[in-house]
């Protein structure tokens, strides 16, 4: 059956639904019966199932004829991201069955106990800790932000993983369109329309600071005599002040002094200083006049609507300038953080992604935002794009320093544009395997086939007439649709490997460099493919497989650590604190008397007495370590990196007196990419970076001893309670045994608290390693040469250069950028370890005090015959016993199986 003549069947049943089903209708002079609506699906399926199965086509090769039959099937089919089921544990329908499990033990031991008769205050006791423990409360969603150069395609990447096109602000043209952090949650309980959102703006002293920094840019960059420096020097203040007039015009639109470029610079060039009070002070009080009309309430907006567009119309002046007709000021230079809640099966699995301004931003405040930010970020994705991610020295500092080393396997480095593939390009230019090229040979040949093929129609066309003429036109189409899907196929073919190419060349530079076991995770995507594949493509637009086009992919890996923080939540719900609570009904049914409880229960209570004891004891030792492998590594490595400082300083004399003056103006980070040399400060961190990467490597080894040997101290506490009431006389043995389960259960509950610390301390680490060893904005090392920098520029006159080189290399000689690196790192963590103390002996005190409130259900000095308590102990124990049968059998069947069947996400939880 030709296209033709199938697109007319299916459209002639299609009209019959303007009848009733099974009614008599004249279509094209015959009388048809009405089809039903599953009668006519059943026929579009036999339709489609003639036309891909017609005259099997010796052109295409048999092992490529089903990849095109599923390329003509799919068009006109929407793709969407709901229907992917992410192999990982806590998506597998095991998952879910245990979670069933377990709330079906708690919900029906509360049910027997909220139905007794018997009330009595131990038994409001128990359901208490049954209702309250019913909802496993997992860790919050995990932070993912996303970070790269401006341009390189991070918010439409955000739209195609949330399967929302138009939500996050797209650029065009590379040039950059996220000027705040903006974050995409799950649907907030609270919210009523498909999208929300929050605009969060800086609080009033961080709002002057930010306008204060705006202003001293521009009033630098143009007002100072710049007339001698060298054309590049002269560009980048310009851009410089470009970005300064450019927030103010966005942020003060509906005043006379901005309405225009000119008007501005007639009204800043009045300044007579860069900190000129009586300007500051207007552009202050503008600022809060501005924030005040967008009806913020405590510096926060909020906005809703039903639709993506919608919403991004109403929050567009917070992201970005205002292009709208009306005359409207855009507040987004004193936006701190916009959240965006949506209805999104994607980030309901426990995801928020965060879009980042560009590291490469010339604006410094949308830089050190990004910095800040991606310090509590939990994962983060690098975006770059593929055709320069080999060779882009930004991307790859970016991997090797900083918070994505820091993260170690917590990161991805993602490359857009993957559909961006030259038409000229061949396998051999990619090294392809063998397999590979044996592929698209295969595909090439077939197309090749199907070309001559359609020449031999084609030619044939003027022998035809009549119905001959058009089913040899309607066999052309068809042909020629077949020679598009493998026209796709061939351009897929050679992203494929070009894809390939790429990761094994960064997974090899990235191990070669890091010496780190876990591979680099690297994706290849296509936003612009998956957009088509979105709305469903045609005949006319056919985009590459979604394989190759990588979404789903990237999706998969932004899941896989809250998939492995959720199952070992449930992991441990299940081997501790359900069977600690299955435990206790157990023992209050085998509740027993005893004359000599007083001294059993002081036994009891020795654990919780030492539990403060022993992190005191971990805390010294962690600070021990740090002081002898990190504190004193710093103090014998100082006078080596003033050394290498101080050599480096004096190749640095060299420069031009007027690039050296701007490398000071600039904070020693001027013009890189035009120089082509390293910033100042990150020249003189090389040696500080190599060292401590080594010392911190040391320290995080002797630290996760310690908290092992911080465990073992905790359960040793509890050992030594089983071994003193074991033979305890006058105490019940089933009673003992029972309660000895339950002291074992409570193990799982007490390494949990454990990992906990030990999360908290790698966090820790990670973050004061990052401020000692990085050039970021607020790093150790920047804010001790702030100064130094600042009276290098301060310097006028005749001999001016001279007098700034004297400056910065007696600065460097006497150690001053390295002087404060040991006693900040050693304050981070004395305040962190004290913090962190006082809260964590709560938490394990409270683990002890459970197990005293246990003790007191199960052990009595005497009791009163009451038949409603005995009839409720009855029913508990045989529910107990079920139970019991069901943890120990099904339900670690059931955990054992969602782990097996799933991808693993080893090492994610270790870092």
């Amino acid at each position: 059956m030709s296209v033709n003549k199938r697109q007319k069947t299916l459209i002639g049943a299609k009209s019959l639904f303007q009848f009733e089903a099974g009614s008599i209708c004249e279509i094209n002079n015959k009388s048809v019966a009405v089809p039903s609506k599953r009668q006519y699906d059943d026929f579009v399926a036999v339709v489609k199932e003639e036309v891909i199965s017609d005259d099997e086509d010796e052109m295409i090769d048999k092992a490529l004829q089903a990849d095109v039959r599923t390329i003509i099937c799919g068009m006109g089919q929407p793709y969407s991201a709901a229907k992917e089921t992410p192999r990982l544990a806590a998506f597998h329908p095991s998952f879910q069955m245990v979670e069933r499990m377990c709330s079906e033990i708690l919900g029906g031991a509360a049910w027997i106990l909220q139905k007794s008769e018997y009330q009595h205050a131990e038994a409001a006791k128990l359901l208490e800790s049954m209702l309250r423990h019913q909802t496993i409360a997992y860790p919050k969603a995990k932070r993912i932000g996303l970070m790269g150069d401006s341009g390189v395609g991070k918010s439409t990447l955000i739209n195609c993983l949330l399967d929302t096109p138009g939500l996050a602000h797209q650029g065009s043209n590379g040039a950059a369109c996220t000027f705040v952090v903006s974050e995409y949650h799950a649907a907030w309980a609270s919210q009523t329309k498909r999208f929300a959102a929050e605009i969060k703006f800086f609080e009033p002293a961080e709002r002057e600071t930010i306008l204060k920094e705006y202003f001293a840019d521009y009033y630098r960059f143009t007002l100072e005599d710049i007339d001698e420096l060298e054309e590049a020097t002269r560009r980048d203040y310009e851009l410089r002040r470009d970005t300064s007039m450019e927030a103010f015009l966005a942020l003060y639109a509906e005043y006379p002094e901005f309405q225009s470029e000119e008007a501005g610079q007639a009204f800043l060039d009045t300044a007579t200083s860069d900190h000129d009070p009586m300007i500051l002070d207007k552009l202050y009080t503008w600022s809060r006049e501005v924030i005040a009309s967008c009806e913020a309430d405590n510096s926060v907006v909020e906005r809703a609507a039903d639709t993506a567009i919608d919403l991004g119309g109403k929050i567009e002046r917070f992201v970005k300038t205002w292009n709208g007709d009306e005359i409207l000021s855009s507040p987004w230079p004193l936006v701190k953080l916009v959240k965006i809640g949506l209805h999104s099966v994607f980030l309901s699995r426990g995801v928020v992604l965060a879009d980042l301004p560009g590291l490469s931003d010339v604006n410094q405040t949308r830089v050190k935002l990004t910095q800040l930010y991606t310090r509590d970020c939990d994962f983060i994705f690098l975006v770059a794009k593929v055709g320069r991610v080999q060779t882009d020295s930004n991307t790859n500092d970016r991997l090797l320093y900083g918070v994505c080393r820091a993260l170690g396997p917590r990161k991805a480095l993602i490359c857009t544009r993957a559909d961006e593939m030259d038409e000229f390009t061949k396998p051999r230019d990619l090294a392809a395997s063998p397999t590979d090229r044996q592929e698209y040979d295969r595909i090439l040949r077939s197309w090749t086939s199907l070309s001559s093929e359609i020449k031999r129609f084609a030619a044939s066309l003027v022998k035809l007439h009549g119905q001959a003429r058009a089913e040899a036109l309607d066999e052309i189409q068809m042909l020629k649709l077949k020679k598009k899907a493998l026209h796709v196929m061939k351009l897929g073919t050679l992203i494929n490997m070009r894809n390939k190419k790429v990761i094994v060349a960064m997974q090899k530079k990235y191990e070669s460099t890091t010496k780190e076991k876990t591979p680099l995770r690297v994706y290849c995507v296509s936003n612009e493919h998956y957009a088509i594949h979105q709305i469903g493509y045609t005949e006319d637009l056919i985009p590459c497989s979604m394989d190759i086009v990588g979404i789903s992919n990237v999706r998969l890996c932004a899941l896989m650590l809250p998939s492995a923080h959720k199952f070992k939540t449930l992991q441990e719900h299940c081997k501790g604190t359900l069977k600690s609570l299955v435990s206790s009904l157990e023992g209050w049914c085998l509740q027993s008397t005893m004359e000599r409880r007083v001294e059993l229960r002081a036994l009891v209570a020795k654990p919780r007495e030492k539990t403060s004891f022993v992190i005191a004891t971990f805390v010294s030792e962690l600070k021990a370590h740090l002081r002898t492998i990190v504190i004193d590594g710093i103090v014998r490595s100082r006078p080596q990196w003033t050394d290498r400082g101080l050599k480096a300083a004096v190749g640095w004399a060299e420069y031009h007196h007027t690039t050296y003056a701007a490398w000071c103006r600039n904070q020693g980070d001027y013009h890189k990419k035009v120089e082509g040399r390293t910033p100042w400060n990150a020249t003189l961190l090389e040696p500080v970076m190599k060292d401590l990467y080594k010392f911190w490597t040391d320290f995080d080894t002797t630290a996760k001893d310690a908290s092992e040997k911080f465990l073992s101290s905790l359960n040793n506490l509890l050992d030594t309670v089983v071994a003193d009431i074991k033979d305890f006389p006058g105490a019940d043995l089933a009673s003992i045994k029972s309660f000895n389960e339950s002291l074992e259960a409570q193990k799982a509950v007490i390494y949990s608290r454990v990992s906990d610390i030990r999360t908290a301390v790698e966090k820790l680490s990670r973050n004061v390693k990052l401020d000692a060893t990085t050039a970021e904005i607020d790093a150790y090392l920047p804010v001790a040469m702030e100064p130094v920098y600042r009276d290098c520029a301060a310097v006028t006159g005749k001999g001016r250069n001279k007098a700034q080189r004297a400056l910065l290399e007696n600065a460097i000689s006497r150690g001053v950028p390295f002087q404060d690196i040991a006693s900040k790192v050693e304050k981070a963590f004395e305040d962190f370890l004290e913090t962190k103390r006082r809260m964590f002996t709560t938490k394990l005190e409270k683990i002890f005090d459970e197990i005293l409130e246990d003790f007191d259900l199960r052990f009595r000095v005497q009791e009163v015959h009451d038949p409603s308590r005995d009839e409720l102990r009855r029913q508990l124990h045989e529910f107990v016993v079920q139970a019991k049968i069901k943890m120990d059998g099904p339900m670690m069947e059931e955990l054992d199986r969602a782990e097996n069947d799933s991808i693993s996400t080893e090492g994610l939880l270790s870092c």
